[in-house]
């Protein structure tokens, strides 16, 4: 299963496939947001401990990732000649 946000104004789009009672599953945030890592870190960890309180399951962080990543810095630049 799978949830796109785009915007923080429009509604999230799921995808058709529901999975009902499971046993366990993975969770993978992929979010490419203007914030400090550190910030982002904390939003997410918070965000899963009270929809786990919530909902009623355990969780666990097997990997964590915030970062910034550097500017673009291409090996090659193309740049039209002007006629």
């Amino acid at each position: 299963m799978w949830v796109n946000l785009t915007h923080l104004a429009a509604e999230p789009m799921l995808s058709d496939k529901q999975l009902g009672d499971i046993p366990g599953g993975s969770l993978i945030v992929n979010a490419r947001v203007q914030i400090v890592p550190e910030v982002l870190e904390t939003i997410v960890r918070s965000a899963i401990e009270e929809t786990s309180v919530s909902q009623g399951f355990r969780w666990e962080i097997i990997d964590l990732q915030c970062f910034s990543p550097a500017y673009p810095n291409p090996p090659y630049l193309v740049r039209e000649e002007s006629v």
